[in-house]
Formats: C-alpha cells, sequence, structure tokens
C-alpha cells in the first residue's frame, strides 16, 4: 500500500490554503494516501463549526483527500495540546507514515527548539517562578517563561499546534514522522480579499456580506448549496443559545467542570447575567486570567455536563472517503488498533467511558443542527452516514 500522509484539520471551511497544502504533499510524496483528522461539529477554539462535519469532510474528499476521520469532541474542543495529542494519536493508530502540518515561521528548526524546551525541568522552572507574580493566562506564562530561556514564542495558532503536535510524537513514542508546510496567504486576522485567506476571515467576509471567497470551486459549489438551505451556522443563535444554557446553570455546578479552575464557572455565569448582547456573548467575553478560547470551551463542557474523559481516543468517525481510502479502512479493521464508526452499531465494541463520550458527542450534533441559519429538526445523528465518492 502506498504511504499514508495524515493531516489534523478543521476545515471550517476548506479553502485555497487547504488545497495548496494537499498539492504540495503530492509533490513530496508521489502516491500517498492522504487522511484527514478533522473536528467534528465543535472546534479548537470553543465554536461550533461554520458547516457541519459531513459537508466539511465530502469537500475535503472532492478537493483531493482520500479519507477523513473525526476528531471527536471532547478532543476536537480542547487546548492545543490535547487537540494534539488526540490527533496525532488516531493519526498513528490508523497507521500514518508521515504527518504533515502548515507553520508560519520560516524555520522548523526553530519550532522543534520550543518544543523540546517545554518538557525539561528549566522550562517548568521558570513558569513556577513566573505563577508567584500573579494568575496569568497559560499562553501568557509560557512565552516569557521562554523567552527567559533565550527562545521567543511564535503566536501563530499554526505553529503553537505544530510544537504541540512534535511534543505529543516524541512523548508518546509513536513511529511517525513529520513534515512542515511553510503556510501561504494572509495571516489569520487580515480580512483583506486575496487568493489565499484564512479560515476565520472566509467565515467572517461571508457572515458580514455573504460573500464566499478563496475556496476551490467545488468547495464554492457545494458551500453555495448549503447557504440555498440555510444549513450554516447561525453564529447569533449560538451565541443566544449558549447564554441562556449558562443561566439555567448554577455557577458552584460550572466549576466542577473538566477545566474550569480558580472561579472560572462563577466569572462565566457572571458574565452571563451581565451581558448586553446576547447575540454577542461569547465574542464578548474577556478577561486576564483565562483566555477567550478556554471559556468557550468551558461553556461547552458545562452545557454538556463534562467533567472528565479518557485522554486516548478509543475511537474515531468515518466522516467521507474514497475508493483509496476504502483500502486502508479494510486494512485497518483487521488490526483493531482504533474503532472505526460508521454507524452506531459499532459503538457496542467500546468500553463504557468512550460509550458515554460519543454519546455527548451525538447529542453536540443534534444541538448543532438547531442552530442552522434555517434551523432543522434535530436530525438523527445516530443514522448519519459516511460521504462515499
Amino acid at each position: 500500500m502506498s504511504e499514508i500522509v495524515a493531516i489534523i484539520t478543521e476545515y471550517n471551511p476548506f479553502h485555497n490554503g487547504h488545497k495548496y497544502q494537499i498539492d504540495k504533499i503530492r509533490e513530496q510524496i508521489k502516491d500517498a494516501t492522504i487522511i484527514a483528522i478533522m473536528s467534528g461539529n465543535c472546534v479548537q477554539r470553543g465554536d461550533l463549526a461554520f458547516i457541519n462535519k459531513y459537508n466539511r469532510a465530502q469537500i475535503a474528499v472532492e478537493c483531493g483527500v482520500d479519507a477523513v476521520f473525526e476528531l471527536p469532541f471532547p478532543y476536537s474542543c480542547s487546548t492545543a495540546e490535547i487537540f494534539a495529542g488526540a490527533g496525532v494519536e488516531i493519526a498513528s493508530k490508523l497507521g500514518a507514515d508521515y504527518l504533515f502540518f502548515g507553520i508560519e515561521s520560516d524555520s522548523l528548526e526553530q519550532i522543534e527548539k520550543i518544543a523540546f524546551a517545554i518538557d525539561t525541568i528549566e522550562f517548568d522552572s521558570e513558569l513556577q517562578k513566573l505563577k508567584q507574580d500573579g494568575f496569568l493566562s497559560y499562553p501568557v506564562l509560557r512565552e516569557k517563561a521562554l523567552s527567559n530561556l533565550g527562545l521567543k514564542m511564535s503566536n501563530s495558532s499554526n505553529d503553537i499546534l505544530a510544537i504541540e503536535y512534535i511534543r505529543a510524537i516524541k512523548n508518546k513514542g509513536l513511529d511517525l514522522k513529520y513534515r512542515a508546510i511553510k503556510r501561504k496567504g494572509a495571516c489569520y486576522k487580515n480580512l483583506e480579499i486575496c487568493d489565499v485567506m484564512s479560515a476565520s476571515a472566509i467565515r467572517e467576509s461571508f457572515y458580514r456580506n455573504g460573500n464566499i471567497l478563496s475556496m476551490p470551486n467545488k468547495a464554492t459549489d457545494i458551500l453555495n448549496d448549503m447557504f440555498e438551505n440555510g444549513a450554516i451556522n447561525d453564529r447569533n443563535a449560538t451565541n443566544r443559545f449558549l447564554l441562556n444554557s449558562i443561566l439555567l446553570k448554577n455557577p458552584v455546578d460550572i466549576e466542577n467542570i473538566f477545566d474550569v479552575t480558580d472561579g472560572m464557572g462563577y466569572y462565566i455565569y457572571e458574565s452571563a447575567k451581565k451581558c448586553k448582547n446576547p447575540n454577542r456573548f461569547t465574542d464578548d467575553l474577556s478577561s486576564k486570567s483565562f483566555t477567550t478560547s478556554r471559556l468557550k470551551r468551558a461553556i461547552l463542557y458545562a452545557i454538556l455536563n463534562l467533567n472528565s474523559f479518557d485522554k486516548s481516543p478509543k475511537y474515531t468517525t468515518l466522516l467521507a472517503v474514497n475508493d483509496k481510502g476504502k483500502a486502508l479502512i479494510k486494512q485497518n479493521r483487521k488490526k483493531e488498533n482504533i474503532v472505526i464508526l460508521t454507524k452506531h452499531s459499532d459503538a457496542s465494541k467500546l468500553d463504557e467511558k468512550s460509550k458515554m463520550q460519543l454519546e455527548k458527542s451525538l447529542k453536540l450534533d443534534e444541538i448543532y443542527e438547531t442552530l442552522y441559519m434555517l434551523p432543522s429538526a434535530p436530525a438523527n445523528a445516530y443514522k448519519k452516514k459516511p460521504y462515499i465518492k
């Protein structure tokens, strides 16, 4: 079988930069089977995805990926460390030979230096000293600790994830080679119209004026169909739902949710009570102590009563596949390294903790479709099937 290349991604939405990455991979490894480990309906920064996971996966396969597997909730909606760690584990269990990722920096060597430094005694010592100076968010503490060691931390989300991919591969002892591709196009917050825009800029342009920009033609066609059917996340409706759900919670209960610490639950609840514009509830969240992404993730954890989860993913869901990808699935089912769900009855192979995680993920999927621009009745998430090209 051809060499297997994994990409850990969100495709929120799939754009010209993603197509550029796939083309670069095929230049380097001609006959690669490219698999994407893709976030489900909830993404790493704590947002609900722009369009649903099955249609995002369909677009990816139509644009050159051979199979798309889900990075399931809550891994898809966690810190960069947990997100990356779960992603590389799934890639490894699916038999990937390589992990490819995008970077903003000119030097992969510099990213490797930071990745290796974070797991040293020296870094931990600097971190503990800085914690004594007052409560700051972890990204700020990390940047200061690395600076004290003579290293400059990149603030790019791509570079931060690259650091965590490298750490995870090393710390988990995985036999997974990695390569970086320099990201092409505008930066994350740049809204200027160009051939390669960031996913956030594409979403913002759509929400502001209905434009669909910087996407391959096949992706644009599918997205246009979804727009006509109103099957795109309504961010105003989502914010109102999140606000109302938090107001129904007891702040004491929020404090007991996974990754909620140091009064965060009370902060979230009080922010909901003081919110002046329900359509912007999560957009206006800010704190010196907690990143906005962490607060948004905590809100979703609280709504789904997530208290803990298995740090090592035991399953993934097949979202889309072509003929080349089918051979990989057949091979993996013989090895049984990871449960690949294609229908709900496959869940019988999971342990009880994984079944509980899956149930929360399916509940999130049902809620998700009620928050479309033209809301759908909650679809039966148990009957969803992968897109087959």
